[in-house]
């Protein structure tokens, strides 16, 4: 039975108790044909905000810094990933709009935190970021995404309602907001030039300050092109948005995630539920047996 609990270890067992079990409790090895495209490239975001922490001088050089070194340039995902990176540190004013908060002599960014639950659990995980910022302390849970996600969909996950009870009841730091943070994984373009040194329309979308930004650093008068590449440039929000919960909203959420931790703890059969987008992106397929035919496709049943 396992003693330790995390939202994501939860949230695999509401998803699928066969996925649950594979992966939290008998630790199997994940098929390695999967498509690991998407959990890579956000791991890597991750990292690499992390290590931006790091040098308030430039945040930016060490994020990519640490993606030379933890990802090869060969990975699917370097570009990417990089292509973020540049874009997002000085779109979230990372050690100029945000520092992060200090708690014991290190900042609280990725911060691992195991705290017992009033039911006798222990729930353990990690903390993006509490920082500083306009709208004074901020719990974030950042998110790399190809399409932003609602509001109304944000506000129901439950993760961002634990870190607020973890961040408050214990360690002891009063929250004025919690926020996921969506970044799309296409980002800004940065525009190219054409042969005649002018500014190619084949770019994607960008924002105005990026735009002026490359104009500026190819020694083009911005007045020149802006008004005629309006129809490429769009809000900040459109790939970088900021999604606020209701904050002292999580005794519900906390109540609900230790049911179902009881839940779990009382199961002794995990059966599969099949779902085509769930089984479709899942790394332990291979597990489970075949709805429709009824057979192994590969690798062992449980």
């Amino acid at each position: 039975m396992k003693k330790r609990h995390s939202h994501s270890s939860v949230s695999d067992y509401l998803t699928c108790p066969r996925l649950y079990f594979l992966k939290q409790l008998e630790r199997a090895e994940p098929d390695p044909t999967a498509d690991r495209f998407n959990l890579d490239l956000g791991s890597a975001v991750h990292d690499g905000i992390e290590a931006s922490w790091l040098d308030d001088e430039d945040p930016v050089g060490s994020a990519l810094g640490n993606l030379d070194r933890t990802v090869p340039l060969s990975s699917p995902v370097y570009m990417k990933a990089r292509a973020m990176l540049r874009a997002y540190i000085p779109m979230l004013g990372i050690h100029t709009e945000l520092t992060a908060v200090v708690y014991k002599g290190a900042p609280l960014i990725e911060h691992y935190y195991r705290v017992p639950l009033p039911n006798g659990a222990t729930f353990s995980g990690k903390i993006d970021a509490v920082v500083h910022g306009p709208d004074g302390v901020t719990v974030i849970d950042w998110k790399t995404r190809k399409y932003h996600a609602p509001l109304s969909a944000v506000r129901l996950d439950a993760q961002l309602y634990l870190y607020e009870y973890v961040v408050r009841e214990h360690l002891g730091i009063d929250v004025d907001a919690v926020a996921q943070v969506q970044m799309l994984t296409t980002p800004p373009a940065v525009p190219g030039l054409t042969k005649d040194g002018k500014p190619s329309r084949s770019m994607g979308k960008t924002t105005e300050a990026a735009f002026v930004a490359a104009l500026l650093h190819h020694d083009l008068d911005p007045a020149e092109y802006v008004a005629r590449f309006t129809d490429k440039i769009v809000s900040y929000d459109h790939f970088l948005r900021w999604s606020h919960i209701q904050t002292g909203n999580y005794t519900k959420h906390l109540d609900a995630f230790m049911h179902q931790i009881d839940r779990l703890s009382r199961d002794k059969v995990y059966p599969p539920v099949y779902r085509s987008n769930t089984c479709k992106w899942c790394d332990y397929q291979a597990y489970c047996l075949s709805p429709l035919d009824n057979s192994v496709l590969t690798g062992p049943a449980f």
